[in-house]
Parts: C-alpha cells; sequence; structure tokens
C-alpha cells in the first residue's frame, strides 16, 4: 500500500486562485501532528502562513522555488533544536548547508522575531 502511494505522488507546482477549505487543511495538520519522530520528540511547530508579502519572503528564501510565491498558503514546517539524556538527537532549522546564511529569516519566519 504505501509502495503505492509513493509511486502516484507528485509535486504541485500550479494552484488554483482559491482558498483552501478548513476542514482539509485541518486534516492535513492533523496528519502531520501524527507523524512520527525520533524518540517521539515532536520538536515542530507548523505555521500556516496566508499572508501574501509573508508567502512572497518564504518563496525567495527557498532556494529560488519561486512557484511557491503564487500557492494559496503555505503550512510551514519549523523545527526545534532537541537535546535528551541518551546522549542527544538534535534538529534545527537549518539543516542544510545552502540555508545556514538564510537562518535569521527562518527563525523570523518561525518565531515572528
Amino acid at each position: 500500500m504505501i509502495t503505492q502511494l509513493l509511486r502516484s505522488r507528485s509535486s504541485a507546482r500550479r494552484f488554483e486562485d482559491r482558498p483552501v477549505p478548513d476542514d482539509v487543511l485541518a486534516e492535513i495538520l492533523e496528519a502531520g501532528r501524527l507523524s512520527p519522530s525520533g524518540g517521539n520528540e515532536q520538536p515542530w511547530i507548523f505555521g500556516v502562513v496566508t499572508d501574501r508579502d509573508l508567502i512572497g519572503q518564504i518563496a525567495e528564501a527557498a532556494h529560488g522555488q519561486t512557484w511557491i510565491a503564487h500557492a494559496p498558503l503555505l503550512i510551514v514546517l519549523c523545527v526545534t533544536s532537541v537535546t535528551d539524556a541518551r546522549g542527544g538527537v538534535t534538529s534545527s532549522a537549518t539543516g542544510s548547508p545552502g540555508t545556514l546564511r538564510r537562518s535569521r529569516r527562518w527563525i523570523k519566519i518561525c518565531t515572528g522575531r
């Protein structure tokens, strides 16, 4: 079953100019909330972004993926650092080398600071 789902998935690059219904958005967020994480740490915060200016900033910061700017909303996954008594599994918002120089912008998007 999971293999078939993975084979049939696609990536949307064009969006209709209409809002995402609240019940659909709630279902997507619930699926994310139920996703497993190492040690059940769940080191994330889901943010729903509908502000057009902020969506534009995120598109610009996302390595030139300008199609993002046309989405009706974004679900932004902000990851926090996690340490534990077992030796510390860590995650961060600057996971790839290219985002390191953009980390302050991502932190601002995720925290509002």
